[in-house]
């Protein structure tokens, strides 16, 4: 049997009344069967029961509570008594319960209600069961070096991104982004939390929350503290949030700290990670960040993410990301190529790969067009053009042969350059996979080779006819005979191929003899000799 609740309800923990001891987590069948009466002075403590403390701020506490009705658990955000008495911090906690009610997203947790009781503020919400983002990247089983992992981490960053994207529709603005703010529940789902010092776009809050700023008379001996007048976190806040430029602060206040964010899951560390809290104050006035390559020198780092990061934690925010789905569009494109492959870009016209040339390097088409082609008889002779998402090169690297055909870019092309050892390392992790795989390029560059072959045997073939035809003269026993060295020179010429190579391929053709010696090249008739019967 469990114990019934205190008589001082849920909120008897605020007045230092004893709290339940240890209530049971399932209600029993008759508690199930009655809903409780929802006179407005009982409703909470005939309804709700508390679980206990699951969170803490320097405003306000989170609680897990137990809804009697609905047979579910919700949590319940309370502002400090402390505050009770302030009408500005009563007002700024309304409106972040207000805000976000607002923002019907699946990746930021529904409000349910809102109230006061007994002078206690507080407002209900889904509870989310999981972990930060924050306590993620703190793992060990973490490093940016591990594609699964990290790829693990800018799934979370692509619905955080979402979700911040679908608030900046709303006109609202987060202004307080960190990993910590970050919930991921165990099936993946993914919730942006503590709208608290969110700022709407076009007025301010009536409470003036959004009017308050990071002055030096907060500067403490504390680097990360939201409590008081702090607002925001300044290991992650953008200069235009430090300096108090209201005027300045808009949607790209949010891009610097999701590129903060990203930062963090690079370096290991925020943006401002210096152990005194003046120097990192000072750094975050200037937006001073060291790279993340330089913080972990060790480490290969995937660049080009780094390169995105940074771009997004630009001083001016007229040199970040105009827009949270522009910064989105670049992460996703960095999953789709793989991380940490070097990006080159290529003119119009440029030869990116060379037929026969040996194959190293593979390349995956971020933007603009390729062209691939051969060489037949002096033309090209286009074989299909590639956008992006498309790979090319890579059947020259997995079988270690000659490339076998042109490349070229059509118009202004980015592309990911992707070397034989990553291939190797990726397609090794399963060996079976990469024998597949490695098979199955040896006989795509055999069976080309082959085609190449027949192609180059008919072409000698249409040329030697033709110039038989043209120019050779009757023998004395009556074959066709030629002049070798001109015809050497076209056939060298057309076919691309030494003269040994040449005579190969005409030697092959039925009748046809070549003698360099005597420079001459012969047509013999052969006469089949006539059936039983014929005359």
């Amino acid at each position: 049997m469990s114990s019934k609740p205190s008589r001082g309800g849920l909120f008897g923990w605020l007045r230092g009344e004893a709290r339940p001891n240890d209530p049971t987590d399932v209600v029993p069948i008759s508690e199930k069967a009655r809903i409780a009466p929802a006179r407005p002075e009982s409703l909470l403590q005939d309804r709700l029961r508390d679980r206990g403390e699951i969170g803490k701020g320097g405003m306000s506490t989170i609680r897990k509570v137990f809804d009697k009705n609905l047979l579910r658990y919700i949590a319940m955000k309370v502002l400090n008594l402390k505050y009770a008495g302030d009408s500005g911090e009563v007002q700024r906690f309304i409106e972040e319960a207000q805000i976000t009610g607002q923002l019907e997203h699946p990746n930021i947790p529904p409000v349910h209600e809102i109230g006061e009781h007994e002078g206690t503020h507080y407002f209900t919400m889904k509870l989310i069961q999981g972990e930060t983002l924050d306590s993620i990247l703190r793992s060990k089983t973490y490093s940016p070096v591990d594609s699964t992992e990290l790829y693990r981490v800018l799934e979370v960053f692509d619905h955080v991104c979402q979700a911040i994207s679908f608030a900046h529709s709303r006109g609202i603005l987060h202004c307080d982004l960190k990993p910590a703010n970050i919930m991921v529940g165990k099936y993946a789902q993914v919730y942006v939390m503590d709208w608290g010092v969110a700022r709407l776009k076009d007025e301010f809050r009536p409470s003036g929350a959004d009017r308050e700023t990071l002055a030096l008379a907060t500067v403490s001996s504390r680097a990360e503290d939201d409590s008081g007048k702090i607002v925001g976190t300044l290991a992650y806040m953008p200069p235009e949030l430090a300096q108090g430029w209201l005027e300045e602060i808009d949607e790209r206040t949010d891009v610097f700290s999701l590129g903060a964010i990203l930062y963090r899951a690079l370096a290991g560390k925020p943006p401002y990670h210096d152990k005194d809290f003046g120097t990192n104050f000072a750094n975050a006035l200037e937006a001073k960040i060291t790279p993340p390559q330089e913080v972990r020198p060790g480490i290969n780092l995937p660049v080009r993410l780094c390169d995105i990061a940074m771009k997004a934690l630009g001083r001016d925010p007229a040199d970040r990301y105009q827009s949270v789905d522009a910064l989105r569009e670049d992460v996703e494109i960095f999953m789709r190529g793989g991380p940490g492959f070097p990006r080159r870009t290529f003119a119009a016209g440029t030869l990116i790969i060379k037929e026969g040339e040996p194959g190293s390097t593979a390349y995956v088409i971020e933007r603009g067009t390729c062209r691939v082609f051969k060489m037949i008889d002096g033309q090209k002779n286009v074989i299909r053009e590639m956008g992006p998402g498309a790979v090319f090169g890579e059947a020259a690297v997995l079988s270690s042969q000659p490339r076998t055909a042109y490349v070229e870019a059509v118009d202004d092309v980015t592309a990911l350059e992707v070397t034989r050892e990553a291939i190797e390392r990726e397609i090794g992790q399963t060996q079976w996979v990469g024998s597949l795989v490695k098979a199955l390029a040896e006989r795509f560059h055999d069976l080309d080779a082959t085609l190449a072959r027949a192609r180059q045997r008919l072409l000698a073939a249409e040329t030697v006819l033709r110039y038989i035809c043209s120019t050779a003269e009757t023998g004395r026993a009556g074959e066709r005979v030629a002049r070798w060295s001109e015809l050497r020179e076209t056939l060298c010429s057309r076919l691309g191929e030494a003269e040994d190579e040449v005579i190969e391929f005409v030697q092959a053709i039925d009748g046809i003899t070549v003698d360099p010696e005597t420079d001459s090249i012969v047509v013999t008739t052969h006469r089949s000799s006539p059936r039983e019967g014929e005359k």
